[in-house]
């Protein structure tokens, strides 16, 4: 089971990788760190944050930023 987080920017409409963390600590400290600046600081930077389940057992949450990147994250949680 891979736990990564992938930094994408849009590029010509579509959504293309720029650079892939695979470092298991970082990639949870980062989740962490987007997810209490939007709920605990209500931080305006990041525009939404879903949640999708995934058949492996890993849950995959895709952090969109305002200036057209955004943060897609397959990690472990439960």
């Amino acid at each position: 089971m891979s736990i990564y987080r992938e930094m994408q920017a849009k590029i010509s409409g579509k959504y293309e990788t720029t650079y892939i963390d695979r470092d298991r600590e970082s990639v949870y400290k980062s989740l962490l760190t987007d997810l209490a600046a939007k709920y605990i600081g209500k931080a305006r930077y990041i525009s939404r944050i879903t949640r999708r389940n995934n058949y492996d057992g890993t849950q995959t949450y895709v952090v969109n930023y305002d200036n057209d990147t955004r943060a897609v994250y397959i990690v472990n949680v439960y």
